[in-house]
């Protein structure tokens, strides 16, 4: 428990020197302000979003193999409270994230559920400018379906568990961004299951200013004990429509290689090329 504890503090520590905190004046409203005062990982394949996936697979990590599924994906992130900041680009902001994503096979007549990963985070970040640091409690379980059980007679792993993490993201260039960071979890079902993950990648933004279409792209790789470290890649490209407005809609393709994002199946490797449409609240 000690050890543990020691390395969380040392991550939070490492992530503050990175990139301090802001003070100063208040942004208002403090409570439930406006604006994207939490961002996320793009090619994340995991971060709460609202929309959907049609998914080819090469290699599956179930026993449906290849053929060609799809993904619901419900999900928010919203800021709570402004601990402090000037501005949208000089705070500390708390907020709160779920998502719930659930996969279903495309080559049964009765569209098979095959499991559904539930996402919930509290995240705090620090904002500065276009950098930013996010320390981030989440909690992650997921549940395989009835009809992927009863088709295989497979049984549940109970996949769940609660991990504290790091993320630090740089602008290194106009439009070029860096992360990496890290994350130990607890109270972790099956309770052998290994704890520790890496992440980090690079984000592609077009910063046009008045574009309502523009580019992006990304690449994030992911690590984890539990998967023995081998690497999980997902390369991303796309467009963003209605840019210039609050709302937007992102249409993305996607190839990931590696342990699966399927909580369920994390163990197994899958390889999946993805067509998705997003819509940004």
């Amino acid at each position: 428990m000690k050890q543990r504890t020691h390395t969380v503090g040392v991550l939070m520590l490492a992530a503050l020197m990175v990139l301090p905190a802001a003070a100063g004046a208040q942004l208002t409203p403090r409570f439930l302000p406006r604006g994207n005062l939490i961002p996320s990982v793009l090619a994340d394949p995991r971060e709460p979003v609202m929309g959907g996936r049609l998914i080819i697979v090469g290699e599956g990590a179930t026993r449906f193999g290849s053929g060609v599924e799809g993904e619901a994906d419900i999900g928010h992130t919203l800021p709570v409270y402004v601990l402090s900041g000037s501005s949208p680009d000089e705070a500390v902001v708390v907020g709160i994230q779920g998502g719930v994503f659930a996969r279903f096979s495309l080559d049964t007549h009765q569209r098979d559920l095959i499991s559904t990963d539930w996402v919930f985070s509290i995240p705090l970040l620090i904002l500065r400018e276009s950098h930013w640091v996010r320390i981030r409690y989440r909690h992650i379980s997921s549940h395989l379906g009835d009809e992927y059980a009863e088709r295989f007679g497979v049984e549940r792993s109970d996949y769940s568990r609660d991990d504290l993490g790091v993320t630090a993201y740089r602008t290194v260039a106009t439009g070029v961004g860096l992360y990496g960071g890290g994350s130990i979890g607890f109270n972790v079902h099956p309770r052998d299951a290994d704890r520790l993950a890496l992440s980090g990648g690079i984000e592609l933004k077009d910063t046009r200013p008045n574009h309502s279409t523009r580019l992006f792209g990304g690449a994030d790789v992911y690590v984890d004990q539990d998967s023995s470290w081998r690497p999980r890649v997902n390369l991303q490209a796309g467009v963003r429509f209605f840019a210039d407005r609050p709302n937007s809609i992102r249409l993305v393709g996607e190839f990931l290689t590696g342990p699966s994002p399927q909580g369920e199946f994390h163990r197994d490797n899958a390889t999946l090329i993805t067509l998705g449409l997003y819509l940004e609240l």
